[in-house]
């Protein structure tokens, strides 16, 4: 954490660092402040954990709620039941010939976002880290200081793109219910 607080790394860069100390390991693990932090490399205990026993793993809450609501409304970042609820809701939707189709379309979006994070300066990547890190670690301080770790405009953006795809589809539903109603004479 000190070349961190040193501006000499970013959080990602230190969790990669942690990740290759032992490259045989199954796991590795790093105090964030006073929270222990466990990194698990190992294919099989990734899926004893994700999938197997995905009931004893129920909270992820990395983002404080109230401050960035957006974050904290994604899937990964969802605690209890209301993260069970979410991934009920959503599994149908992640099977593997879905998952298939949309990888070329996934690997796509990867290097795009890898490429808009190499242009980040180094001080912006402080930043996020160090918001990140405040968000996990004091999450009192966060909301206090109403620190945001994605921008408004970003937000807004997504809200808009949601609300516009629900949009088309009640429209496309709609017209697919009229045209249905207009063949069979109903």
């Amino acid at each position: 954490m000190g070349s961190l607080a040193k501006l000499q790394t970013t959080l990602l860069n230190l969790i990669i660092k942690v990740y290759q100390l032992d490259p045989k390991a199954k796991y590795v693990g790093f105090y964030e402040f006073l929270t222990p932090v466990i990194v698990l490399r190992d294919l099989d205990l990734i899926k004893a954990v994700a999938m197997k026993n995905i009931e004893h793993f129920p909270d992820h809450s990395l983002v404080n709620t109230k401050v960035d609501p957006m974050l904290s409304g994604m899937l990964f970042m969802l605690n209890g039941n209301q993260w069970k609820d979410y991934r009920n809701m959503l599994s149908p939707t992640f099977t593997s010939s879905k998952i298939k189709t949309m990888f070329k379309l996934m690997s796509e979006c990867a290097i795009r976002i890898a490429e808009h994070f190499r242009i980040y300066t180094s001080l912006t990547a402080f930043k996020r880290s160090l918001m990140f890190l405040i968000h996990r670690n004091a999450p009192w301080l966060a909301e206090l200081l109403q620190l945001k770790i994605v921008d408004s405009h970003i937000a807004k953006f997504f809200y808009n793109q949601v609300a516009e795809t629900v949009e088309d589809q009640e429209t496309d539903g709609r017209s697919q219910a009229r045209h249905s109603a207009a063949v069979h004479g109903q």
